[in-house]
C-alpha cells in the first residue's frame, strides 16, 4: 500500500472535503501531463536533464516521474520513460504505468471500506428515521451497502450505480475516476480514469430511468428524491436523464425533490444544477413546483415521502 503511486499522492493532499474534490485532483494530474509536451529539444531530452522555474514538479516526483538534481531549477526525468533514440518523452508509458498504479489503488481503497468503515455498522445506536423501504427503486453512489444495513431495505430495491465492495478485492467493481479526460490525454487512450469506460469494464453500466415509448401520456406520477448527492457535474449524465424524464411527461405529474442540509448546501445545488441543466428548464420547473428543495429533517422526509403516488424512486 505505502508503496502505490496513487496512495502516496493522496496522503499529500489536506482538502478533500468532497468526492468532488478527490475528483479534481485525479483531474489535475493528468492535465499536469501536458508540460511534457513543450520539451521538444531532442537534445535536451537525450541529456535527460531539464530546467524550468515556471511549475512546481512536487506531485511528479510523488509518482515517480522524475526526481531532482537541484530543487525547484533543474530535474531528471525516470530513465524509462525517455526515448533516447527517437529523443522524446514517453507520456504514453507515464500514462499506462499511473493507470496500473490508480487501479491497484482501487483495491486499497475497496480494503478500506470493508476493513475500516463496514465495522462501524454494527456500532451505530441510534438509526436514521428515512423511509426508504416506501421507495420502489432506490438509485445509489455509495460503495458500501448502507440501504441493507442501517434502513432495512430489500437488496433487490437497490442499484450500486457505481458498484460495490467486496470481501475479495479481485471481484469488487467500484467505479472510481473522473468523468471526462482532455483531448490531449485521449491521444494516448488513456481512458482507464474515466467513469464511463470503469462501467463498461466493471459491468455497472445499469439502467437508470425508465422512459415510457415513444407518443404516449405517462399514466403514473414519478417522484425523484434527491438525498446526500452533490448535484454536481461529475455524474451530470444522470442529472440530465431526470431532466429528459420531465420535459417528456407531457401531463406534468412527474417531480424531482432535492433535500439539502442547510442553506448552504441548498445554495450550492442550485448552482450545481445551473451548471448543468439550461436556465429556462431549472426556472420552469421550479415554478410548476415540479423541481422544488426541501430541507432535510424528519418532519418534511416524513411528510415527502409519504405523497399519494404510484412510483417513488430516491437516487442517493
Amino acid at each position: 500500500m505505502e508503496t502505490n503511486l496513487w496512495y502516496k499522492y493522496f496522503k499529500t493532499v489536506l482538502e478533500i472535503d468532497t468526492w468532488i474534490d478527490f475528483e479534481i485532483e485525479i483531474e489535475n494530474i493528468l492535465n499536469e501531463l501536458k508540460i511534457f509536451n513543450k520539451y521538444d529539444d531532442k537534445g535536451v531530452v537525450a541529456k535527460n536533464a531539464f530546467q524550468d522555474y515556471l511549475i512546481d514538479y512536487t506531485d511528479f516526483d510523488l509518482f515517480d516521474l522524475i526526481s531532482f538534481i537541484n530543487p525547484r531549477a533543474a530535474f531528471k526525468i525516470n530513465e524509462k520513460y525517455i526515448n533516447k533514440r527517437k529523443g522524446f518523452i514517453d507520456i504514453k508509458k507515464m500514462l499506462e504505468d499511473l493507470a496500473k498504479s490508480f487501479e491497484d489503488f482501487i483495491k486499497i481503497f475497496n480494503r478500506y471500506l470493508v476493513d475500516i468503515v463496514s465495522v462501524f455498522y454494527a456500532e451505530i445506536k441510534q438509526k436514521s428515521v428515512i423511509p426508504f423501504h416506501l421507495m420502489n427503486e432506490i438509485y445509489t453512489f455509495n460503495y458500501t451497502p448502507t440501504f441493507e444495513n442501517i434502513y432495512n431495505v430489500d437488496k433487490s430495491k437497490v442499484v450500486y450505480l457505481h458498484g460495490g465492495i467486496n470481501e475479495d478485492c479481485e471481484k469488487q467493481n467500484l467505479v472510481l475516476g473522473i468523468s471526462e479526460i482532455s483531448d490531449e490525454i485521449k491521444r494516448f487512450k488513456a481512458y482507464d480514469f474515466t467513469k464511463y469506460y470503469q462501467k463498461i469494464k466493471r459491468n455497472t453500466n445499469q439502467k437508470f430511468v425508465n422512459f415510457p415509448k415513444a407518443n404516449t401520456l405517462y399514466d403514473e406520477e414519478t417522484f425523484f428524491y434527491i438525498v446526500g448527492h452533490s448535484l454536481d457535474k461529475s455524474d451530470k449524465e444522470y442529472i440530465l436523464e431526470l431532466f429528459r424524464f420531465l420535459e417528456q411527461d407531457k401531463l406534468n405529474k412527474s417531480k424531482i425533490c432535492v433535500f439539502y442540509y442547510d442553506n448552504n448546501d441548498r445554495d450550492a445545488k442550485i448552482k450545481n444544477l445551473l451548471n448543468i441543466v439550461e436556465e429556462k428548464i431549472i426556472s420552469r420547473m421550479n415554478r410548476e413546483n415540479r423541481l422544488c428543495f426541501v430541507e432535510l429533517n424528519n418532519v418534511n422526509l416524513e411528510k415527502e415521502f409519504k405523497e399519494i403516488l404510484y412510483k417513488h424512486q430516491v437516487v442517493y
